[in-house]
């Protein structure tokens, strides 16, 4: 097969799925299409690569263009505990919150926009306030018998308070 026919078959199967205006793509691309002719094709006193098996190839092409341009590098994630308050009409609270928020920065000089991101953040803040408040009632409540389970409830909810107060000192 010749170099424009492999550059020809190449570009057909994914020239059409790729836009090549993106940045760094385009260099991307023209690489690993050479590499791929280079492989395929004759040059002289070199063996055609007919021995190497095209996965082979299409593998390490993909892995060295990714190392180039995509390093892997580790990450660590963590996750904050959820509050045992925090349910479904806190999340639905917060989520209109945010849009609200964002439709107010859209649009920057709307003051109807603003008032009701506003007013929305201080519901929040009510539905929070309240949900920790029932949260706290009921768990006492239930707990009013048993000393040993109400400590070990109050330890759980102080221990990341005093976490964060060990930080600041």
């Amino acid at each position: 097969m010749s170099k424009n026919g492999v550059q020809t078959w190449f570009s057909t199967r994914f020239a059409a799925r790729f836009s090549t205006s993106s940045c760094g793509f385009a260099t991307c691309f023209r690489h690993a299409l050479d590499t791929l002719s280079n492989l395929f094709c004759r040059k002289p006193g070199r063996e055609p690569a007919a021995s190497i098996s095209a996965v082979a190839i299409y593998r390490s092409t993909l892995s060295t263009l990714l190392d180039r341009h995509a390093p892997f590098c580790r990450r660590s994630i963590s996750t904050r505990r959820s509050e045992p308050w925090f349910d479904r009409v806190c999340r639905a609270a917060k989520r209109l919150t945010r849009k609200l928020k964002r439709a107010y920065r859209r649009r920057r000089h709307s003051t109807t926009a603003r008032t009701a991101w506003q007013l929305q953040f201080h519901e929040q803040r009510r539905v929070f306030r309240r949900k920790v408040e029932d949260y706290w009632r009921s768990t006492i409540a239930q707990c009013r018998y048993d000393s040993r389970q109400l400590w070990s409830k109050l330890d759980g909810a102080t221990e990341n308070a005093g976490v964060e107060n060990a930080a600041r000192a």
